[in-house]
């Protein structure tokens, strides 16, 4: 099972218990980093381009957040968590936070 199945399948109780280890050994690495890169991901929704700089930025920095705006969250009909599977599906990093609609993936 991986970790993105971990936090979206169990509850807030046991997510909060499972993920603070990666929580502490992110804001550790967070201090380091200059800047940490967020993608906005607006009305023209995932395409490749969208996940082709997700995986570059992977690549160069490390880690990446992706902010969905709310002109994307209107025009698809789909949950937030499934958002969020779709692009961990597509995106060659794991997720590891998901805050409202602000998703951080690592490599």
């Amino acid at each position: 099972m991986s970790l993105n199945e971990v936090m979206l399948n169990v509850s807030d109780q046991v997510r909060c218990a499972i993920t603070a280890k990666f929580f502490k050994q992110f804001i550790s690495m967070r201090h380091f980093m200059k800047k940490v890169i967020t993608i906005n991901i607006g009305k023209r929704g995932i395409n490749e381009g969208v996940i082709n700089e997700i995986n570059t930025i992977l690549e160069k920095y490390g880690i990446v957040k992706v902010r969905m705006l709310r002109n994307f969250r209107s025009s698809t009909k789909m949950d937030k968590k499934e958002l969020a599977n779709e692009i961990a599906r597509r995106v060659k990093g794991e997720l590891v936070d998901f805050r409202g609609f602000v998703l951080t993936f690592r490599r």
